[in-house]
């Protein structure tokens, strides 16, 4: 298992994130959110085997929420885009591994 880790900023509530794989895979994806008491919420995202590839949005679910990891398989690759929270659109890449 790889993680990506990224601790939340006053500028972006939003991340793009993408998932790229061999056709014929299924991924499961794990997002571990950390809030300020100390507590954590995972939650799972599906890649179907389908296409060589799965975008989904990761945001802030609340103000206490100060970061979120991202643990993915080994045999994929993640590229994280911020996202403009005015306009909703990838503005650049800042993680690829």
């Amino acid at each position: 298992m790889k993680s990506f880790s990224y601790t939340w900023d006053d500028r972006y509530f939003l991340l793009h994130l993408q998932i790229n794989k061999e056709e014929g895979q299924l991924l499961e994806v794990k997002i571990v959110r950390k809030f300020c008491d100390n507590t954590t919420r995972e939650e799972s995202v599906i890649v179907r085997p389908s296409g060589v590839g799965h975008r989904f949005l990761v945001t802030r679910t609340h103000p206490n929420e100060l970061a979120f990891v991202c643990f993915y398989p080994s045999i994929s690759k993640l590229e994280v885009y911020k996202l403009d929270d005015r306009a909703y659109y990838p503005t650049h890449s800042f993680y690829a591994d």
